[in-house]
This record gives structure tokens, sequence and C-alpha cells, in this order.
């Protein structure tokens, strides 16, 4: 019966790498928002453009297959370019949070040895000397940029053919026992990962999902590849709102938020300064749960309760392996068990 439940969960997927998922998104929606944030807007069209460009230029400074490209910037759309274009140039974006202490951050480049980092011209001074790294922002660098082709990058312009078993993305554990370990996590887990989220997501066009939790944290991959691969609108919150439950329940009413993912606690804060503020949030329609084991508080059920089209999803895994298990809780709140279980395995 195991071997028949594993069998079961098979799926091929149609795309090889996920950023061709996302550039096909390109081709349905061009000119839909593809990233906002705090004035900036992209159109699909244009985010796919900027992210070639950087791409190329990328793979002329030895980026590629089996490399790693840091990515050491503010949440901004341009972290959002920087992070499609690594993997269009097919090496593996290695996210590191500036809220980190700079020691923490000196010890992942030095560990990690990137090819390069990819910086701006606030944060370009936690990156040490020794490293070659691109301050995006810089005024030399956005007309060097325009020298490059804005066309998809394809195999043939990479040094190396990408296969499924090409590092992605690194991420680094807390090291809460011991020194911070990197996680390799191939490519083709990666489009599984993001195949499955598409897939088995309810296709609403105009959802609009919040880009909330740390680009350390690896739920970011889902809020940011999946929202592209889906043809929805990447909203970035700003980091004080991130640290203010009140001041993100504001932020979630006035972008229209239908989709957001966070940690067990972050939604139960929200669900209580959403009731103290009396702000439906009617819009967000899809809460996705992952980091840590789900509490179905009190809170949480009267935050769920009356509203039909609202669904609780509970993710499981562990930074190796990204996803492994999903469950959605009954649209009616009053069929919900006593503790949230952890679901059925994801696709493979």
């Amino acid at each position: 019966m195991a071997g028949q439940e594993r069998e079961e969960t098979a799926h091929e997927a149609h795309c090889a790498t996920v950023s061709q998922l996302i550039e096909e998104q390109v081709i349905r929606t061009p000119r839909a928002a593809a990233v906002t944030c705090e004035g900036t807007e992209l159109s699909y069209a244009e985010l796919n453009a900027a992210a070639n460009q950087l791409a190329r230029l990328l793979l002329d400074r030895g980026a590629g297959p089996e490399r790693l490209v840091a990515v050491l910037m503010e949440r901004s759309a341009d972290l959002v370019v920087a992070l499609l274009a690594v993997l269009k140039a097919g090496a593996a974006y290695l996210p590191v949070d500036l809220s980190y202490p700079a020691d923490r951050i000196a010890y992942m480049l030095e560990d990690a040895a990137p090819a390069c980092v990819l910086t701006t011209s606030q944060s370009d001074g936690l990156v040490g000397d020794s490293i070659p790294h691109l301050v995006l922002d810089s005024p030399a660098l956005r007309t060097a940029l325009q020298d490059y082709a804005t066309t998809d990058v394809t195999d043939s312009d990479r040094a190396a053919v990408l296969r499924p078993c090409h590092p992605a993305y690194v991420i680094y554990t807390s090291g809460s026992t011991g020194r911070p370990k990197a996680v390799i996590m191939p490519a083709g887990a990666l489009m599984n990962l993001i195949s499955w989220q598409v897939s088995s997501g309810p296709d609403r066009p105009g959802k609009r999902v919040a880009q909330f939790t740390s680009i350390s944290f690896d739920v970011s991959v889902q809020e940011i590849l999946g929202t592209l691969a889906s043809g929805g609108c990447l909203c970035i919150v700003d980091g004080d709102t991130r640290l203010d439950p009140f001041a993100l329940v504001h932020w979630l009413d006035r972008h229209r938020i239908s989709d957001f993912f966070a940690p067990s606690l972050v939604i139960d804060a929200v669900c209580e300064a959403a009731s103290a503020a009396d702000v439906d949030l009617p819009a967000l329609t899809y809460i996705a749960q992952a980091g840590e084991s789900l509490v179905l508080s009190a809170r949480l059920i009267k935050f769920c309760t009356g509203t039909a089209a609202r669904r609780l999803h509970n993710h499981y895994g562990p930074t190796e392996t990204h996803l492994v298990s999903a469950y959605t809780l009954p649209a009616d709140v009053a069929k919900w068990p006593p503790s949230a279980p952890i679901g059925r395995p994801v696709w493979n």
C-alpha cells in the first residue's frame, strides 16, 4: 500500500525550468502587473526584459549552472528582477537577509564563495572587497545593462545545458544547533514545487499575493516564483510594516491582498489585529501556513468563520526538501479538526 501511495503522487511537469514557466506567463499576460512595491510597478513584460538583460550580464561575469550568485538587497521590485535573472542564467541564488548581523553575512559569503554578489548602493558596504559584486542601482551598471538583449535566455546562451540536478537556490539554516549550514535545492525539485503550487491552487485571475516572508526563508520561493508562474501580482510589503500587525492588516486591506503566506504566529497576530481594528479583509481568501506547527486558535477560527471563500492551508516540510505535504482545512470552520493535520504528499 505504501508503494502504491507513493506512485499516486507521480506527476510530470510540462516545462523544464521555473523561468520557462514564468516566460510562458509573460506571453499570456505581458501587460498585467507582475510586481508592485511602494509606488513602483513592473508589468510581466517589463520584469522579463529586465531579468533577461541582467541574466546576460551575469553570464558574462561567470554565472551559470553550478555557480552561486548571492543576492544582498533591500525588499524591492529590483530584488525580484535579480532573483529571476539568476535563475535565467542557470545559476543558483543565495538570498542574504539584510537584517542578519554583519558577521553572519560575512560567514555566509565566505562559506558559499559566490561567483558574484548582487547588491545596491544601500547594502554594498556589507560585501567584502574580495568578492566580486554588482551594484544594481549604480548609473554605470544601469547603462551597461542597456547593451544586453531583452530576449529570453536559452541553453545556447549558457556555458552548459541546465539540468534538473543543477542547484537553483541555497538556503542557510538558522544555526540554532551550531554554525549555519547551507542547504542546496536542485532545479528539478524547485520546478516540481512551483508546478504543484500553480496546479493545486484555484485559478483566480487578478490575485494579489503578499511578499511578506524574509528572503532567507524558503517560503519566499513560493510567494515570489509561485505568483509569477501563475499570473498574479506580487505585492512587496516594506520592512517596518512587516513588524507591526496593525500596520500589516491595513496594508493587506489597502492592497486588496488575496494570498498570504506566513508562519502560524504571524497569522494569529494578523487575526487578532484585524479583529481589534474591525477590518474584515474581504479580499483575503488564501492563507498558507508554514515554518511551524499550525495552531487553530480561537482568533483564527473566528477570522475564518462566515467567510466561505477563505481557506486555510497547512504546508509542511523541512528546509532540505522545502514542501513535503499539504492540507487544506474545510471551508466550513465547524468541520475543522481539533488540530491541523500535515496532510498528504505533494507531487512526486
